[in-house]
C-alpha cells in the first residue's frame, strides 16, 4: 500500500515466444537456476508497496506455474489464464484485480531485472499523474524511411525514447481505456497506447539499461552474464574472512595447484577442507573409478555427515592432435575432466543449500586445435553442471571457467606462454571461496578472468 492506496501488479507471461525459437516460451527458460518470470515475480514480492500480484499465464502452463509460485508467501499471488494477444492478457489480469485496486503496475514477465527503484518511481508518479511509462534514451541514430526503403529523414533522437515496463496506471483509468478499445474493436501493443487513445498522457520515469527484455536466445545469454555481474557485486561485499568459519568442504583434485590453493583459502577462513585425490594421505581415491568414488564418499559421509560443499578441481590435459593421441590418453582425459565429476556429484552427500562447484575451462566454449578432447570434456562438464542444477534445486550448483591459469599442467603443455598473462591458482581459489559464501547462486557459468594491471601514474613535479 502507498499513501492509503492499494497497489497491485500484473505480470504478463502468456506469450508463446515464437521469436525465441525454442520448444517452451522464453519466460519459462532457466536464468540463474530458476524460470525467467520468477525473477520478475521476486521483484514484486520484495517491494513493500505492492500488495498483490497477478500472473497471466498460458493455459497449458497454469498448473506448473501455480506449483512453482507456491513457495512465495510474502503476499497473495493469483494465476489466471492469458488471452491470444497482449491486450487481451492485460485485460484478464485487470479483471482478476478487483475494484478495491487503486494503482496497477503492468510488467513483462521477460524483464527479469526490474529494480526496486523503478517500481518505486512508477508507483509514486502514478499516484500523481494517473499514468506512467518507463523509458530509456535511444543511443542509436534513427531513420524514417518511405515505402521503397529510402531514408526520408534523420530525426533528433533526443526526442525519442525506448519504452520498457512496468507501465503503471490508476485502476479507473486503465479499465476505462480497455473498455473504450473494446467498444471500438481496436488492438494495440501496449497499455500506454490505450490511455493515449482516450486523451491521457503518461508521465515518463527513467528505466534502466539493465531492465532488458528477453526475446531471443542471445538475450538470454546476455541476461545470464548480467545476472552474474549483479551477483558478483554481492560477492565483493560478502568476502568476509569468517563467512565460512566452521564449515566443511570436500576438495577433489586437492593435489593439483588450484586444489591446493582452494584448501589454503578455506583454511584461512577457518573452514575445513577434506582433500581427496589419488595421492591424498587421508582420502586417497581414483576418482575415475566408480566403485572407489562410491566407497570413499560413503566413508566421508560416515565420518563428517553431509558436507557444506564439494569443489571438483580435477583436470588432465595433453596437447596433441587427435590422430597421434593414444586411445588410453583419450579415455583418461574424458574420465578425469568429465566422468569423475559426474560420479562425485552422484555420490557426494551435500547439505541443503550447500554448494557444488565444477571447475571447467574457458576452452569449453569452442573446440581447440590440438586439445580437442580436453575442450570437449570441459564443454560436457559445463552442460552437465547446468542440467544437474535444474535437477537438484535444493543445492547451489555452478560451473567455474577460469581463463588460462599458471599451473604445472599448463606450463608443461604451453612452455612458451607468457606467465604474466596467466591467472594464478590463488586468484582462482579466492573467487571460488567467494562463491561458497553466497546462497541462491545456482545454474551459472561463472568466468574468472585476469584483472588488468594499470601502471602507476607518475607524480607531476
Amino acid at each position: 500500500m502507498y499513501q492509503d492506496k492499494t497497489v497491485k501488479a500484473i505480470i504478463l507471461m502468456a506469450g508463446q515466444g515464437i521469436r525465441f525459437g525454442a520448444n517452451s516460451p522464453k519466460q519459462f527458460h532457466k536464468l540463474g537456476g530458476k524460470a525467467v518470470y520468477l525473477h520478475s515475480l521476486q521483484a514484486m514480492q520484495d517491494h513493500e508497496w505492492i500488495d498483490e500480484v497477478v500472473l497471466v499465464t498460458p493455459f497449458e502452463w497454469m498448473q506448473e506455474v501455480s506449483k512453482e509460485v507456491s513457495v512465495f508467501t510474502q503476499k497473495p499471488i493469483h494465476v489466471v489464464r492469458g488471452a491470444k494477444d497482449r491486450q487481451g492478457s492485460s485485460w484478464q489480469g485487470i479483471l482478476a484485480l478487483g475494484p478495491d485496486t487503486d494503482i496497477v503496475l503492468i510488467h513483462d514477465g521477460v524483464r527479469p531485472f526490474v529494480s526496486q527503484e523503478i517500481l518505486q518511481k512508477n508507483i509514486e508518479k502514478a499516484a500523481i499523474h494517473q499514468a506512467v511509462n518507463t523509458c530509456i534514451p535511444t543511443y542509436d541514430t534513427l531513420a524514417i524511411i518511405d515505402d521503397q526503403r529510402f531514408v526520408k529523414e534523420i530525426p533528433d533522437r533526443s526526442k525519442f525514447l525506448r519504452g520498457q515496463t512496468p507501465q503503471t496506471f490508476s485502476y479507473d483509468l486503465i479499465v476505462k481505456a480497455h473498455l473504450e478499445a473494446q467498444r471500438k474493436n481496436e488492438v494495440v501493443t501496449d497499455d500506454c497506447s490505450l490511455v493515449l487513445a482516450i486523451g491521457a498522457h503518461p508521465y515518463v520515469v527513467e528505466g534502466s539499461d539493465d531492465n532488458i527484455k528477453i526475446t531471443t536466445e542471445l538475450d538470454l545469454f546476455l541476461a545470464e552474464q548480467l545476472l552474474y555481474m549483479k551477483k558478483k557485486e554481492v560477492m565483493i561485499f560478502s568476502d568476509r574472512l569468517d563467512s565460512l568459519k566452521g564449515k566443511v568442504f570436500i576438495v577433489v583434485g586437492a593435489s593439483g595447484d588450484i586444489g591446493k590453493a582452494i584448501c589454503s583459502e578455506l583454511s584461512n577462513r577457518k573452514a575445513q577442507a577434506i582433500s581427496v585425490s589419488r595421492s591424498s594421505s587421508t582420502w586417497p581415491c581414483d576418482v575415475t573409478n566408480s566403485e572407489e568414488v562410491k566407497a570413499t564418499f560413503s566413508k566421508i559421509k560416515e565420518t563428517y555427515g553431509s558436507v557444506d560443499g564439494v569443489i571438483n578441481s580435477m583436470g588432465h590435459l595433453q596437447v596433441a592432435d587427435l590422430h597421434v593421441l593414444e586411445d588410453e590418453m583419450i579415455e583418461k582425459q574424458v574420465n578425469v575432466n568429465l566422468t569423475s565429476a559426474i560420479l562425485i556429484c552422484k555420490h557426494a552427500a551435500v547439505k541443503e543449500k550447500g554448494h557444488i562447484i565444477n571447475i571447467a575451462s574457458s576452452s569449453y566454449s569452442r573446440g581447440r586445435k590440438s586439445y580437442t578432447v580436453y575442450s570437449a570434456a570441459k564443454s560436457g562438464l559445463v552442460n552437465f553442471t547446468l542440467g544437474f542444477a535444474e535437477e537438484r534445486t535444493d543445492l547451489c550448483i555452478n560451473a567455474v571457467v577460469p581463463q588460462r591459469t599458471k599451473t604445472k599442467m599448463r606450463l608443461a603443455n604451453f612452455p612458451l606462454e607468457s606467465e604474466d598473462a596467466l591467472l594464478t591458482p590463488q586468484e582462482v581459489a579466492l573467487e571460488v571461496v567467494k562463491i561458497l559464501s553466497i546462497e541462491h547462486i545456482t545454474g551459472e557459468i561463472i568466468p574468472i578472468t585476469k584483472k588488468p594491471v594499470h601502471p602507476r601514474s607518475e607524480t607531476i613535479r
